[in-house]
């Protein structure tokens, strides 16, 4: 009986060397045409790595969001926000989405596309994205798998998105060079900037070196996204930018006070003109693209 096949690579036969593809033998069932080894769908979840299966943790999103128009959701995914706008002249097809915790992203990425997977490596959150993703009916995989070796196909999605993960992990290079690796069109992060003020920030205390789950916040210099840029031969175009981005799931109070004012689209056009003019000398954050070159017309280095 013919099976579908999948993007999806074993990890068994991945981690020695070969290279098993993963087929869909019924809706709950994965098989590797290699070694024969079975995955199971759990709860709209592809358990790739059944030692993460009894993990409790979420990410710091853990709360679906109450609405997509307001301040806190808009400032929330702000540096997403203006990656969308680009894509707008060519929607991708399909987006990988690393790190996508309870899926919180799925809503908004979903006005450009409708073929996104998400992978992270907690059931639990993992769980509330597959009910999200079903909720906007979109097609793709959610994924539950921990390694620096993505178990995709080379090529396998138009854009590879990490909004706010990799600063997670200690060296997120080899999983960079791995977003790199399974990525079509581009690689889109969103993540803090090791940027003068960023360091007067964390220098005073205003901002906390390690974050409430223990890890310690990597912050990306613009050199060492030239140099991954260099080294994989990529197209890069960066942008720095400052917003209020609040730690958690919960509008502050000051969220609903703009949105009961009516001044959503006001604090937002603000943010866009003080970005436009000066975001490089203030801000905090770095929005990098890595676009391969031959589907890197119109984008260029900063």
């Amino acid at each position: 009986m013919a099976h579908d096949m999948t993007s999806l690579q074993c990890p068994a036969c991945r981690g020695i060397g070969l290279s098993g593809q993963l087929a869909r033998v019924s809706p709950d069932l994965l098989q590797c045409t290699t070694c024969l080894r079975e995955f199971r769908k759990e709860d709209g979840v592809i358990v790739l790595d059944a030692g993460r299966r009894a993990e409790d943790t979420v990410g710091h999103f853990a709360r679906p969001l109450e609405r997509l128009d307001s301040v806190f959701t808009e400032l929330s995914f702000y540096q997403l926000l203006v990656t969308l706008d680009r894509w707008k002249r060519d929607p991708p097809e399909s987006i990988l989405v690393l790190g996508c915790d309870t899926g919180r992203e799925f809503g908004v990425l979903a006005w450009q596309c409708r073929r996104i997977s998400g992978l992270d490596i907690s059931f639990k959150g993992l769980v509330a994205a597959a009910q999200e993703h079903s909720r906007l009916g979109l097609d793709g995989d959610i994924v539950l798998f921990d390694g620096e070796s993505l178990p995709y196909n080379d090529h396998c999605f138009d854009i590879v998105l990490a909004h706010h993960v990799l600063h997670h992990i200690p060296d997120p290079m080899p999983v960079l060079s791995e977003m790199w690796r399974v990525c079509a069109r581009e690689v889109v992060i969103c993540e803090p900037a090791a940027t003068l003020v960023r360091r007067a920030v964390l220098a005073l205390r205003l901002r906390p070196r390690i974050e409430e789950d223990g890890m310690r916040v990597h912050n990306f210099s613009i050199g060492s996204l030239q140099q991954f840029a260099a080294a994989h031969h990529a197209v890069l175009d960066y942008s720095i930018c400052f917003y209020p981005k609040s730690p958690g799931s919960v509008p502050q109070r000051w969220h609903r006070a703009v949105d009961r004012l009516g001044l959503r689209a006001a604090t937002l056009a603000f943010f866009r003109i003080l970005n436009r003019v000066g975001g490089s000398l203030i801000g905090t954050k770095v929005t990098a693209t890595f676009a391969r070159r031959e589907t890197g017309a119109g984008i260029g280095t900063h």
